[in-house]
């Protein structure tokens, strides 16, 4: 092998050892059943996550999971219970007993395996994504943010359903820019679901957008602007639940027909 073909293999397995050493060290499982983020014997290895820590909710130790007394960061948040029956609730608050509300800011999110909630209660942004984060939800799983949200930029992938079911509208509304449906199906669930009025939300081909609540928009916010990435016989928008919503369909960046509701849908 040529020097320089060799340096860069060594350079390249030197990256991805580093990241995943970086990921090993910092992984994190819940193990507290429900109970309280901050401490840290719930976790295992035991300790209170710092900002950089990945962590992994799974079969073993699930519950409802309350933030405690401090706002909460880490780089990644992966729900992986196949027990559907004992489903994961982060709530965005003190304790059970304490609802003073806590914040969660998050890189990126992944569900597995399974359905799963993030459960806020303030007036204020609770859930916070970094610009540019991903929210991966698996093939029959679902994950609902009922929380108000914060972060722009944001992509939905994986086959499943992520379900926002909080109101992001009025005051201190989110601004979430565009947001990418890569696949499966985002679904609008709760009244001004959107956000503002200047939220851009782009469908790939075979992703679904689903407004299940009738005011996901709200009547004074404004049309939505919806990009539609799919050939003009196959719609990446296969689902427009409620009322006669003014959407404007885009191929690529020319604007198109508007759309129009079609009943009966799943």
């Amino acid at each position: 092998m040529k020097p320089t073909k060799l340096l860069r293999s060594f350079l390249l397995a030197s990256t991805l050892f580093a990241a995943v050493s970086t990921a090993t060290v910092h992984a994190q499982t819940w193990v507290g059943g429900t109970s309280d983020w901050g401490t840290a014997g719930n976790w295992d290895p035991s300790g209170v996550p710092a900002t950089s820590g990945n962590l992994i909710f799974t079969s073993n130790g699930a519950g409802s999971v309350y933030l405690g007394t401090a706002a909460r960061t880490v780089s990644t948040i992966t729900f992986n219970n196949t027990t559907t029956a004992t489903p994961y609730t982060i709530y965005l608050r003190e304790s059970s007993a304490v609802s003073t509300s806590r914040k969660l800011t998050v890189g990126n999110m992944t569900v597995a395996a399974g359905n799963h909630t993030i459960l806020g209660s303030g007036t204020t942004a609770e859930l916070t994504f970094s610009s540019g984060s991903t929210i991966a939800v698996a093939a029959d799983s679902t994950l609902s943010l009922n929380a108000r949200l914060s972060g722009s930029g944001l992509f939905k992938t994986g086959d499943g359903t992520l379900a926002l079911t909080r109101d992001n509208g009025g005051s201190g509304s989110w601004s979430a820019g565009t947001f990418t449906v890569s696949a499966g199906t985002l679904d609008l669930a709760a009244h001004r679901a959107a956000g503002n009025s200047s939220n851009k939300f782009s469908v790939s081909s075979g992703a679904t957008l689903k407004l299940s609540h009738a005011t996901a928009w709200s009547a004074t916010a404004g049309d939505p602007d919806l990009a539609w990435h799919g050939s003009r016989r196959s719609r990446s928008i296969a689902c427009l639940r409620q009322h006669d919503y003014q959407l404007r369909q885009r191929h690529g960046n020319r604007p198109g027909r508007q759309l129009s509701h079609r009943r009966g849908c799943r």
